[in-house]
């Protein structure tokens, strides 16, 4: 929890964009003539990722916009570290919930890269399935009501944790049904079916409102071939890959499966089991993109983690391979945090010459950003091999600093979020909006020109991202610049001196 506070200038890749989503929404909620009530407004149909943005605005009450992200990990480690106890706890009352392997789940690409709305709703279907767990059985019409209220819960935080949270359910009724059927209770299993019935619903509303459709692309064998997808990448090095711990991880969790006798195969223990098979199919299985989300694999594949560590941590037997492996998974997590700390403080450096490049921008100002190839700066200030880019939305941060608008940012344009561009706006020009910026190529001249007309109003600042070092200045680089000056754009004199950022400012600006 501590880490986030161990640099000056902390970001994840996504994270700024959600603490600029919430200072947006606050300012919408309590403020009708907002700055941003003439771009923004709020979703009103069944839309998910309602997580992060409450959090933030609580966290806000009593933080600054600079500090709010690092509160807001170490308060999700919190929240993730006593979800998987109690988890733990459900499935075995006797045993000790407090483990290493936690922590281990607990620190990965995931939370690195900022997908903190699903992270939340992860942690929150792990209270439900222990709820369920401790009641397996047992189920009655209030607590179906309670299961039902949680899922749509956790659909509103994320959509993944709550087909997370209705995958592990589902397999616990039903494991149960199957396995004994001396003890075959139709009842149980239908008020569990009927408590998942709002959030599905809603999640079909969702998808069909989207917009968006599904890529899928069926390829177990790649799926198989790139198992875990760097999931534990935490860090630059060998250390920060985790590598010589996750394989570890995986093989105790394979073994303590293969050797549950059948007598435990017909306990929830063997319904846990199988959710962690049925997650690495799924993993193979599912399409990464749809309905404007992606990423699913990686998170299926966090799915097995936490359902495998929780199985390991409750199994009474092996006491020698728990011992074990909590000092193994002890040592190598220390090692891993410093390794990680490391690299944090490396691209705090790089954040910092960022952000000395930019003016104070004025309350109220329009900002774009494009990011052009920046690949050598990862290697000159440290921390390659992130298989994220910690640079990609610092000018949210610098949005929600001064609140002003930044156009260019992926959540509103997304139309996934709670906060979305007003009405007006089709869903091609908004994909373009962050898309041709995030990656510029021979359509952002284009849509910089469709920009200037004045679709979302004038712009005040335009960011640019492009390391002469790494060969970014090919491509739309020139067309951009050459455009920004006929818009009347002029580069500030502060930026000059800058290696990587280039801030064009409206004249008179």
């Amino acid at each position: 929890m501590w880490v986030p506070f161990s640099a000056p200038n902390f970001q994840t890749q996504d994270g700024s964009s959600y603490v600029y989503s919430a200072v947006v929404a606050r300012d919408l909620l309590f403020d009708p003539h907002s700055v941003y009530s003439s771009v923004y407004q709020f979703r009103h149909l069944a839309v998910p990722n309602w997580g992060a943005t409450i959090l933030l605005n609580l966290i806000l009450c009593f933080t600054g916009v600079e500090y709010a992200e690092k509160v807001l990990m170490s308060v999700t480690l919190l929240i993730g570290f006593f979800c998987v106890s109690y988890c733990i706890r459900s499935l075995a009352p006797q045993a000790s919930p407090w483990t290493p392997l936690t922590n281990f789940v607990l620190q990965n690409w995931l939370l690195w890269t900022g997908f903190y709305n699903f992270y939340l709703a992860t942690m929150a279907a792990l209270v439900l399935i222990g709820y369920y767990i401790r009641r397996t059985g047992r189920m009655t019409v209030p607590g179906a009501l309670v299961l039902s209220a949680g899922l749509v819960g956790v659909f509103l935080i994320h959509l993944m944790g709550a087909a997370i949270a209705m995958l592990g359910l589902t397999i616990l009724a039903f494991w149960r049904w199957m396995v004994q059927p001396e003890r075959r209770e139709p009842r149980q299993v239908a008020l569990v079916a009927a408590a998942m019935v709002p959030a599905i619903v809603l999640a079909l509303i969702f998808a069909i409102t989207s917009g968006k459709p599904i890529q899928f692309e069926l390829s177990p064998v790649n799926a198989l071939a790139t198992f875990p997808l760097d999931m534990f990448n935490t860090a630059s090095g060998l250390l920060g890959k985790q590598t010589l711990l996750w394989p570890v991880v995986l093989a105790a969790i394979v073994f303590v499966i293969a050797r549950l006798s059948r007598a435990e195969w017909k306990t929830v223990r063997g319904a846990v089991a199988m959710a962690v098979i049925a997650s690495f199919v799924v993993y193979l299985i599912v399409p990464d993109e749809g309905f404007g989300g992606g990423q699913s694999k990686v998170r299926f594949a966090w799915a097995l983690f936490l359902f495998g560590a929780v199985l390991v941590s409750s199994t009474p037997k092996f006491p020698a391979l728990r011992t074990c492996l909590t000092v193994y998974v002890s040592i190598f997590l220390a090692v891993n945090l410093v390794a990680t700390t490391h690299t944090l403080s490396n691209y705090s450096a790089a954040i910092a010459d960022y952000l000395a490049a930019l003016d104070p921008f004025p309350r109220g100002s329009r900002i774009i950003r494009a990011n052009y190839s920046t690949a050598d700066i990862p290697y000159r200030y440290g921390f390659s091999g992130l298989r994220r880019d910690p640079l990609l939305r610092v000018d949210t941060y610098v949005a929600a600093l001064c609140r002003c608008i930044d156009l260019t940012d992926y959540q509103a344009p997304n139309y996934i979020f709670p906060v979305i561009v007003r009405p007006g706006l089709d869903l091609a020009h908004q994909d373009q909006l962050w898309h041709d910026f995030e990656a510029p190529g021979h359509r952002t001249e284009e849509t910089l020109r469709w920009l200037h007309d004045g679709a979302l109003g004038r712009i005040d600042y335009a960011i640019v991202i492009a390391d002469p070092y790494s060969g970014g200045n090919s491509g739309s680089f020139p067309a951009t610049i050459a455009n920004l000056n006929e818009m009347g754009m002029q580069l500030t004199p502060r930026s000059r001196r800058s290696p990587f950022v280039r801030v064009y400012a409206r004249e008179g600006k």
